[in-house]
């Protein structure tokens, strides 16, 4: 299990959710229901062992006499649906035990379990094996489990990722669960069942239109590892999930923020991390250091930006001003082939312009070529008036090159009909389990009172509303907070900031709940960061399966939140 094969998890899940972005599979949101419905669909076709189901429900109603029925009366019910005699074995001996636990047909009491215990009872049901249990688990009880079925298995294996041989999913639950990071469980989950049915199917694949041929090893199509970046100032890591889903294999993440570097280690696989101050004298030995001797091709940093900032004091004396120049030394230091850093748009105003300057000064006594264009977040579906330096230096190429990619930053038009309310769409409810780093910060009565005096659109920079049908403003944080709701009196979740940010739902967000907002706010659109890194690997010469450019360009065009 190599590092790129680990980082190609996350590049997966982000295809297939692409591909199949209805991640509803039918299952009943009640723990024995759903118990039951896994039951009856072994086997067999969807559409019968769903008929099957509501046949037996509508028999039993809330399961009443389920237990004392006889199998003779269970399996007329479920005849339709294939192997009824066995699966009624299975049902009555299963009610049985619910029923002598519990006192009542339910699996309620679960919710109060904690995952291994929960697991461990389902588990030790009759015919009820991990994969069921684990089924139960993840689509009603939202606990982050991987049901590693025939179709999960059967992918991973072509994939390389694990070796299958046909064996029982059950002796490799626990391998595959520990392949997947926690937070991509579910998705993984449901994008492996969708795929497996329609493409990756057990006898004749479709790989010709497959949208992981390119990441297949059995397609005979799999592409080499792609270029190695070092995230300096990385942040949430945003910019590294943009190279790592256009094919990059990030090696280190470094951050002064402990907050920053713990989200970062969690959504990057195997990527190592590093927290450092990149203004220490140190800095780039101790980064050589934790590389273990691997040449980076690419730099990317998203520096500190408070100080250029229109949302901060703009004081050209700001200490954190000196972070561009600090992070710039160091990534030449390192060599790469390409240096890429994103900043506010004030930086190339008049009171900080020597700060570009210098930069632009480091890079070309190193032997850099460098150029920098103004991009919009929003042509890359971010849903906010987010307006970015981003310049790029490199040591290959021509400098007809490297404007033609610059150019394919700026030429890219914003996407159309986004906006806040679209961006919230189908978000569930704060406190909800099934997402996270959703929760409300607690107002004072007065502080709710002077939200709800605020017209959607308007307010100042510390309370700005929210417009429903407008891009949202550039998102920040800080002492200022995030910006308010426009239909509830409080300020955003970190959640709805991540939407606006563009964010998948699976990217989760770690260190206290206060630091989440600024995590958020602080980091490149990991759209923005996708669309630099594609036409950064234009300039490497690196081409694209087709499966996968036309994937990753209708990612950037999606309105679609969701992992």
């Amino acid at each position: 299990m190599t590092a790129w094969s680990r980082q190609d998890v996350s590049r997966v899940a982000l295809r297939l959710a692409a591909t199949y972005p209805e991640s509803d599979l039918g299952n009943p949101s009640d723990p024995l229901d759903d118990l039951l419905y896994i039951v009856l669909s072994g086997q067999t076709s969807e559409s019968l062992f769903q008929a099957s189901f509501q046949t037996l429900k509508a028999t039993y109603p809330k399961w009443r006499g389920l237990a004392q029925a006889s199998l003779c009366d269970i399996e007329k019910a479920i005849v339709g649906g294939g192997l009824a005699s066995q699966k009624a074995s299975y049902i009555k001996a299963i009610m049985e035990k619910i029923e002598a636990d519990q006192g009542k047909p339910s699996l309620l009491q679960l919710r109060g379990l904690q995952t291994e215990e929960a697991e461990n009872y389902l588990a030790g049901l009759p015919g009820v094996g991990i994969k069921t249990a684990r089924c139960v688990l993840m689509y009603t009880l939202h606990r982050e489990v991987f049901p590693a079925d025939e179709n999960c298995l059967r992918i991973m294996e072509r994939l390389g990722w694990i070796n299958w041989g046909g064996r029982r999913a059950e002796l490799l639950a626990d391998t595959a669960q520990g392949f997947v990071p926690p937070q991509l469980r579910r998705g993984l989950h449901v994008g492996f069942i969708q795929h497996g049915r329609a493409v990756c199917t057990p006898n004749k694949p479709d790989c010709e239109n497959c949208c992981l041929q390119d990441l297949c090893v059995s397609s005979g199509k799999r592409q080499l590892s792609g270029p190695t970046v070092v995230d300096l100032c990385c942040g949430a890591g945003g910019f590294s999930w943009g190279f790592m889903q256009a094919g990059c294999e990030v090696a280190l993440g470094v951050d002064l923020d402990q907050h920053a570097i713990s989200t970062f280690a969690a959504n990057l696989p195997i990527a190592k991390t590093l927290q450092l101050d990149i203004t220490s004298k140190k800095a780039v030995e101790e980064i050589l250091t934790a590389l273990g001797g691997r040449q980076p091709q690419i730099v990317v940093a998203g520096p500190p930006c408070q100080g250029f900032s229109r949302a901060g004091p703009r004081n050209p004396d700001d200490p954190r001003n000196k972070i561009l120049s600090a992070v710039v030394r160091a990534a030449v230091k390192l060599h790469p082939e390409v240096i890429v850093v994103e900043n506010v748009l004030f930086l190339g105003g008049p009171s900080f312009v020597s700060y570009l300057r210098q930069a632009m000064a480091v890079v070309r006594r190193a032997g850099y070529r460098f150029e920098y264009a103004i991009v919009d977040s929003s042509a890359f579906g971010v849903p906010q008036t987010r307006r970015r330096i981003v310049f790029i230096a490199t040591r290959i190429g021509s400098r007809i090159q490297l404007l033609r990619a610059l150019k394919s930053l700026t030429d890219r038009e914003r996407v159309q009909g986004m906006s806040v309310d679209g961006a919230f769409h189908r978000l569930p409810p704060v406190g909800d389990p099934r997402v996270y780093n959703h929760e409300v910060m607690t107002h004072k009565p007065e502080v709710v009172e002077k939200i709800q005096a605020i017209k959607p659109g308007k307010g100042p920079l510390s309370y700005r509303k929210l417009h429903p049908s407008k891009l949202a403003p550039t998102v920040v944080c800080g002492h200022r907070a995030l910006p308010c709701h426009y239909a509830v009196p409080r300020t955003i979740t970190a959640r709805e900031a991540a939407r606006l940010q563009g964010f998948p739902d699976n990217f989760k967000f770690f260190g206290s709940r206060s630091s989440h907002g600024t995590q958020v706010a602080n980091a490149v659109p990991p759209r923005l960061a996708l669309g630099i890194a594609m036409a950064v690997l234009e300039l490497l010469g690196q081409t694209y399966d087709s499966p996968g450019k036309r994937l990753l360009d209708k990612i950037l065009r999606r309105m679609d939140y969701r992992p």
